[in-house]
């Protein structure tokens, strides 16, 4: 399990001091390309400044590499059920519920150490670096790093709850379409409560538009709600079944 989470921890940091330390290049580049600017923009991307690039390519690719670290640590209880082991680890005299807790909060725990060395790879090179952005907004756009992959946790392990054996193929999926959906709804010009509908439009750009506090809300909201939904299936259903 450490070494699962250094290794997506170290990938995410490595992809992030890379990524900032090559954004001035990126910058001076895009401003002999007007066509290429005008493209971004269609995405609302903002490729002007080192907080706009920052926002659109490494805050779009890092939530996404954390949520696919999230999936991966959804697939582990399906798989020990299927093995057999889960039956045997809830044979001691342990509450169902509380195991099942105590899973989840590993989970949460892993992501956030993994979130927490990507954002510090980040901070610590935009610093040295000397890139134009403003602290507060990178600060908090860092903290918020972990919310998208813990509500991919919880909907994960609220399907392991239910029926473990579709918990790859439903995350996956949802996964997927969360984010080509946010990618996508700028050019589709849809409307902005219906790209609420995606995790990473939750997540949003608050390097550039700040802290979205009621959508922080809404995406805290939707953990509580999966692991309530999840803790309940757990202890209702017989396993291996």
């Amino acid at each position: 399990a450490l070494g699962q989470i250094a290794a997506w921890g170290l990938g995410a940091a490595l992809f992030a001091t890379l990524f900032t330390a090559v954004t001035p290049a990126i910058r001076r580049g895009f401003e002999d390309l007007p066509t290429g600017r005008e493209a971004a923009e269609r995405f609302e991307f903002d490729l002007t400044s080192d907080a706009g690039i920052i926002s659109a390519l490494l805050f779009l690719v890092l939530p996404l590499v954390l949520c696919l670290f999230a999936a991966t640590l959804t697939t582990v209880v399906a798989g020990q059920e299927q093995s057999g082991r889960l039956e045997l680890e809830l044979a001691y005299p342990v509450r169902r519920r509380s195991y099942y807790l105590l899973r989840t909060t590993a989970a949460f725990v892993a992501i956030a150490v993994a979130a927490a060395l990507a954002a510090t790879a980040f901070l610590v090179t935009a610093f040295l670096m000397d890139l134009h952005l403003n602290w507060e907004r990178a600060i908090f756009a860092s903290l918020l790093l972990a919310l998208p992959p813990w509500i991919v946790v919880a909907f994960g392990y609220a399907i392991a709850g239910w029926r473990p054996r579709l918990v790859t193929g439903v995350v996956a999926g949802a996964l997927a379409a969360s984010f080509f959906f946010d990618l996508l709804a700028p050019a589709l010009d849809l409307p902005g409560p219906l790209r609420k509908l995606s995790i990473f439009q939750l997540y949003g750009q608050p390097l550039v538009d700040g802290v979205r506090w009621v959508d922080a809300t809404v995406m805290l909201a939707l953990i509580v709600a999966f692991l309530g939904a999840g803790a309940l299936a757990f202890g209702r259903r017989d396993i291996l079944k």
